[in-house]
C-alpha cells in the first residue's frame, strides 16, 4: 500500500453546516484547504488552491450543478472527485448517465458516516497515485518492448488492468457495497451501476467454489486472530461466463467495544499477472524442443504416481524408452535432421497414448513414459501400438531415418519402497538389456 500524506482536500458544499462537519471530522488527518458554493467558485478555488482531492456536493447554488463543475475541474487537471448528495433516489437515478460519465471515484448519500468518508477518501487517493504510477510503469515498459520482445510478458505482469474497486462489508446484516469503474463487467453486478449494494452470500456464488473455501477460511482466521489487515486472491466470474482474477485487500473497523463491524478494503484485476504467472511455470516445466515435460518436471510426476501408488494401492506402469540411432542421424543428416527425428517420435507417442498418460524427455534422446492406473498389460497394448505406428511410417518413407525405439517397461510394486531415482534405474537397465538384445540379433 502506498503511504499516504496529508491529502489537501476541497470541499464543495453550499451548505454550511454541512461543510463545518466535514472539515471537523477530516481536519484531524487532512487539510481542509477551502470551500465553494457554486461551480464558478469550485473552479476559481482549484486553480488557486491546487487540491489533492474534492468532495463535491452535486446540488449546489446557481444554475449549474456539482456534475457541471467536476467536469470544468476534470479540464483544468485531473483529481479524485468524491459525489456527495442530499439528493432522493429518484433525482440520483435521473442524474446516473452524466454521473458515471464524469467518472467520480466515490458516490455517497448524506447524511454522511464520516468514519466511512475518511476511509473512501483515502482509498480514492490511493488509487489516484496508483493509477499515475501505472501511466508511468506503462511508458516504461513500451520503450523496453521496443529493445526486446523477451520484455512483453514484464508489460503484461505489470499493467494488471490497473482497475481497483472499493468495497465494503457489513459484519452485522451481511450487505456488501462495491463501487468502482469495472464493476459492471462482473457477474454480480446486475444493473451495471457505477456502485452495487447486494448480500455477501451473491458475491461468494461467483466466487469460484475451491477459492471460495479458502477465502472464507482466510477471513474467518483473519478475524478470530483480531489482525487489522487481510489479503486474499480468488477467482470471480463474469459477465461473459469466464473467470478474472482478483487481488483482495481489506482493513477491520470495530465499534467502541472493540467488536469487529465492517470490512473496507479494494479489489484489485491481476488476472494479466496470473497469466504471465502461469506461462513462466509452463515455460519452466517445458522441455523446449519437444514441449512435454522436462527432467525436472517428469521425475516429480514420478514420485507423484509413486505416492498414489502407495497410499490408493493404486497399478501403474512406466517405461523408459532410448531413441534407436539418433547419433548417427545427427553424424549423417545434421542435428536439425535428430530434432525431427525426436519431433516425429514424440508425435507417435501424443497419437497412441491416452490422455492421462505422461510424456517426458529426461535428456537428449531419453523418454519416460508414465501409465496412471495402468497395469502392465494395458500398458504393454499401447506401446505396441507405438511401436506399430513406427513401423507404419517407416514403410511410408517420408524420412531419411526409421524410427525406434528401446524400452524397458515395468509395473511398480505397491508393497516395494523403492524411490522414483530407484525405480528409474531398474527401468533403465530393463531398456539397456532390451538394447543389448536387439543388437545381438542385428550382428
Amino acid at each position: 500500500m502506498i503511504l499516504l500524506k496529508s491529502i489537501r482536500i476541497l470541499v464543495v458544499e453550499d451548505d454550511l453546516f454541512s461543510f463545518k462537519l466535514i472539515k471537523k471530522y477530516l481536519s484531524k488527518d487532512h487539510q481542509i484547504i477551502g470551500n465553494a458554493v457554486s461551480t464558478d467558485q469550485a473552479v476559481e478555488l482549484f486553480e488557486k488552491t491546487v487540491p489533492d482531492l474534492v468532495i463535491m456536493d452535486i446540488k449546489l447554488e446557481g444554475s449549474l450543478d456539482g456534475i457541471h463543475a467536476s467536469e470544468m475541474i476534470n479540464e483544468i487537471r485531473t483529481v479524485p472527485i468524491i459525489y456527495i448528495t442530499g439528493t432522493d433516489p429518484e433525482n440520483t437515478r435521473l442524474l446516473k448517465k452524466r454521473i458515471i460519465r464524469s467518472h467520480p471515484y466515490a458516490f455517497l448519500r448524506k447524511p454522511l458516516n464520516f468514519e466511512e468518508l475518511k476511509m473512501i477518501i483515502e482509498l480514492s487517493y490511493e488509487k489516484f497515485l496508483t493509477e499515475n504510477k501505472l501511466i508511468e510503469l506503462n511508458d516504461q515498459l513500451i520503450r523496453l518492448t521496443r529493445e526486446a520482445e523477451k520484455y512483453q510478458f514484464l508489460i503484461q505482469s505489470a499493467l494488471e488492468d490497473g482497475n481497483i474497486l472499493i468495497w465494503e462489508y457489513n459484519l452485522s446484516n451481511g450487505q456488501y457495497m462495491v463501487s468502482g469503474n469495472w464493476l459492471k463487467q462482473l457477474a454480480v453486478n446486475r444493473d451495471n451501476g457505477l456502485t452495487q449494494m447486494l448480500d455477501f452470500k451473491k458475491w461468494q456464488e461467483n466466487v469460484f467454489l475451491p477459492d471460495s473455501i479458502r477465502a472464507e477460511k482466510e477471513l474467518r482466521n483473519f478475524l478470530e486472530n483480531g489482525e487489522i489487515g487481510f489479503e486474499t486472491e480468488y477467482r470471480i466470474l463474469t459477465n461473459d461466463s469466464h473467470y478474472i482474477w482478483i487481488l483482495t485487500k481489506g482493513k477491520v473497523f470495530e465499534s467502541r467495544k472493540g467488536t469487529p463491524v465492517k470490512l473496507i478494503g479494494t479489489h484489485l484485476n491481476i488476472s494479466a499477472r496470473k497469466a504471465a504467472e502461469k506461462k513462466i511455470e509452463t515455460y519452466a516445466a517445458q522441455d523446449s524442443l519437444t514441449k512435454t515435460l522436462n527432467r525436472k518436471m517428469g521425475m516429480q510426476s514420478l514420485s507423484h504416481q509413486i505416492l498414489k501408488a502407495r497410499k490408493g494401492k493404486i497399478p501403474f506402469t512406466a517405461a523408459y524408452l532410448d531413441i534407436d540411432g539418433l547419433k548417427h542421424v545427427n553424424d549423417t543428416f545434421g542435428h536439425k535432421m535428430g530434432d525431427e527425428l525426436i519431433l516425429q517420435m514424440v508425435n507417435v507417442f501424443r497419437s497412441c497414448l491416452r490422455e492421462t498418460d505422461i510424456i517426458s524427455r529426461l535428456g537428449g534422446d531419453e523418454f519416460l513414459l508414465l501409465f496412471p492406473n495402468c497395469g502392465y498389460e494395458n500398458a504393454e497394448k499401447i506401446m505396441n501400438r507405438i511401436n506399430s505406428e513406427f513401423s507404419d511410417q517407416n514403410l511410408d518413407g517420408m524420412f531419411p531415418f526409421f524410427m525406434s525405439g528401446s524400452y524397458g517397461m515395468t509395473e511398480y510394486d505397491v508393497s516395494s519402497s523403492l524411490s522414483a531415482e530407484e525405480f528409474l534405474s531398474q527401468l533403465d537397465q530393463l531398456m539397456y538389456e532390451q538394447k543389448k538384445n536387439k543388437e545381438y540379433h542385428r550382428n
